[in-house]
């Protein structure tokens, strides 16, 4: 920590024409000194005393007389590793009442010329002795031509901090580290004696604090990284403005960091599986980016971005199981693609106004049931709240125009609940990608006014133009669906857990292709009706589909995927020649299923191809076909046709 303390020096010219005197007093800004003295002493964690001249008398022009005045300090108490510097600034120029100026100069012992702002005195931490002087002297540097008072203000500055390394000390101290990106001695990290405690530090008054980017810690680890597993605490100080790509990468035993006000950047991955870093996540105003990965895998419970960030980028905090809330800035515009994906602590999540664009996956694999703000949304990411398990609570905004493909999908699997309530589409949107909203359950449906792109019917979600099927809500919907003949496509997962419908009659369509997960779920349909246009039923389209006993295969249809019927109630499944691919489980675990024909010859049939079917006794086909050879091994009754 850098610990300034001032002394100001009052330069006060009273002149004829061919003499000066200048009567000079201290002060201390903390503290004003009583009585003029020009001696001031501190107490704090370092201490020392300092002395200037109480009177400067500028010589004539060339008359610097160098030796004339001290500058002194005695009984320096600094840290280790510290160093006491004295500045002194000051115009150059002593000015009267009326505003009449005389140039000026300060001469060092040398008779160099100081200027404003120089260090003119330093004392290093560990020095044999606890005193260091210096002498100067002043000069006019033109003469003067009117009589008059004349005053300037010199400040002298004295600066407890950080020792300026060379490269060479630096790479000869095992506990050192140079790591500056535009110097390597520009920053350093110090360790301590059990690498328990780095401080990283800009090295030198000309350091701009920028620290190296390295490579991750599985690879090349940075100085820092070689010591993750006794790292503890990092201190960053004042005057580092950057934190190199991987720095911490892997550091799981670092539990506390500090971060100075001066940081403009934490660039990718730079505290990526820190895992032991907990608590609240506090990132500077000052900080103009967060890297990709940044804090990914990190323990923290809360984060408060009071940085002024436009963007939080890829996977920024990806894997931070254990976050409960975040605060965002209200200048954010984009949460770009997986940036708080797997965060499985967080339930809710307010989004500022200014925000226009969540990319991919930016919220997947969480529990949020409440989605705030949002108001400026205008892109919803593929994938972006997928794998929800709970049911979330969203009011789409309007002014949103996209919502990805499968935006809120929800698996089946033990643990998630993802869903929807109410859906009303805003009049703005005018693009919603395939399975976007394949969560488990969805209340309703509803289009508001003036939107041309998608329209709502009894609760079921299609294109303006009819020919798409996007979503029907797995509540509140009729028995029946019937599908117009302009209908040519239904999304995946469009039908899903739509447990209220008895009959769903296609048959008018001109539907191709059903895709995944189509009618999964759809427990209670006793009759589902495919146009013969159809040529393919992918994976799991019909899955658990339990009160479906009749199935008339579309005299087109040329594959079947996985597990497509798993589950299903089917008693007799039918294969004509067309079908030319099944795949594996196609008609698994289906206790109704008690024969199957197979008219293609030379059908490849998986071995899994109807796994555990207990009542499943006959295989009809052609004499000599791969389903004679495949009923025999598994020891069903073949029956030639």
């Amino acid at each position: 920590m850098r610990k300034r303390k001032y002394l100001c020096g009052i330069l006060a010219a009273l002149m004829t024409l061919t003499v000066l005197v200048l009567p000079v007093s201290a002060i201390d800004v903390n503290e004003t000194s009583n009585g003029g003295t020009a001696t001031v002493s501190y107490n704090n964690d370092s201490t020392w005393t300092a002395a200037i001249p109480m009177y400067v008398a500028p010589n004539n022009v060339g008359q610097q007389n160098v030796s004339a005045y001290e500058v002194a300090v005695k009984d320096v108490v600094i840290g280790d590793n510290q160093q006491l510097a004295a500045t002194v600034e000051y115009s150059g120029y002593v000015t009267e009442a009326n505003g009449v100026k005389i140039p000026y100069q300060l001469y060092d012992s040398n008779g160099e010329e100081i200027q404003s702002g120089d260090t003119i005195l330093s004392k290093s931490a560990g020095e044999p002795n606890t005193e260091a002087a210096i002498t100067f002297g002043a000069a006019l540097t033109a003469s003067p031509k009117y009589a008059g008072v004349y005053t300037d203000t010199a400040t002298f500055a004295f600066t407890a901090k950080d020792k300026a390394y060379t490269l060479d000390e630096i790479n000869a101290d095992e506990h050192l580290s140079a790591i500056g990106k535009t110097k390597p001695e520009y920053v350093v990290a110090r360790f301590n004696d059990d690498y328990s405690e780095v401080t990283i530090f800009a090295n030198g008054e000309d350091s701009n604090g920028i620290m190296k980017d390295f490579f991750s810690a599985s690879l090349i680890p940075s100085p820092i990284a070689k010591h993750k597993e006794t790292l503890l605490s990092a201190n960053i100080m004042e005057g580092v403005t950057t934190i190199g790509q991987y720095a911490f990468d892997q550091c799981e035993a670092l539990i506390n960091v500090t971060f100075p006000n001066t940081l403009t950047e934490i660039s990718d991955a730079a505290f990526a599986e820190c895992r032991a870093l907990s608590g609240t996540l506090v990132i500077p105003s000052s900080v103009q980016r967060l890297g990709s990965c940044a804090f990914q895998y990190t323990g923290f419970e809360h984060i408060d971005i009071r940085a002024k960030l436009t963007t939080i980028e890829r996977d920024t905090f990806y894997g931070c199981f254990s976050l409960k809330s975040v605060k965002l800035p209200e200048t954010l515009t984009e949460i770009n693609d997986g940036a708080f994906s797997h965060c499985g602590s967080l339930s809710s999540i307010d989004i500022p106004e200014s925000v226009t664009s969540l990319g991919s996956n930016a919220f997947a694999y969480n529990g949020l049931a409440s989605i705030t703000g949002g108001e400026g949304l205008e892109v919803i990411g593929d994938e972006c709240f997928q794998w929800s398990t709970k049911q979330i609570s969203f009011v789409f905004p309007e002014g949103l125009k996209e919502i990805g493909a499968n935006a809120f999908y929800t698996p089946a699997n033990p643990g998630y609940d993802g869903g929807l309530n109410y859906v009303t589409i805003p009049s703005t949107v005018e693009k919603i990608g395939d399975g976007a909203f394949s969560c488990l359950t969805i209340k309703g449906f509803s289009v508001a006014s003036g939107n041309k792109y998608f329209v709502a019917v009894d609760n079921v979600l299609y294109t303006a133009d009819g020919t798409r099927l996007i979503r029907c809500a797995t509540e509140n919907s009729p028995t029946t669906l019937i599908g117009s003949a302009s209908l040519t496509d239904i999304d995946p997962y469009a039908l899903r857990n739509c447990s209220l419908f008895t009959d769903i009659d296609f048959s008018k369509t001109k539907l191709t292709n059903i895709k995944e997960y189509t009618f999964a779920g759809c427990t209670t349909a006793k009759q589902i009706s495919l146009p013969n246009t159809v040529v393919k039923i992918e994976q799991l389209a019909f899955d658990s589909c339990t009160s479906l006993r009749e199935f008339n295969f579309p005299n087109q249809l040329s594959e079947i995927g996985y597990a497509a019927f798993s589950g299903c109630g089917l008693s007799h499944v039918s294969l004509s020649e067309t079908v030319s691919s099944v795949g594996s489980l196609a008609f698994a675990h289906n206790s109704s299923l008690t024969s199957i024909s197979i008219l293609n010859p030379t059908l490849n049939i998986n071995s899994w191809f109807a796994e555990d079917c207990p009542n499943l006794t006959t295989i009809y086909g052609k004499s000599g076909s791969t389903a004679e050879t495949w009923a025999a091994e598994n020891g069903y009754t073949f029956i030639a046709q």
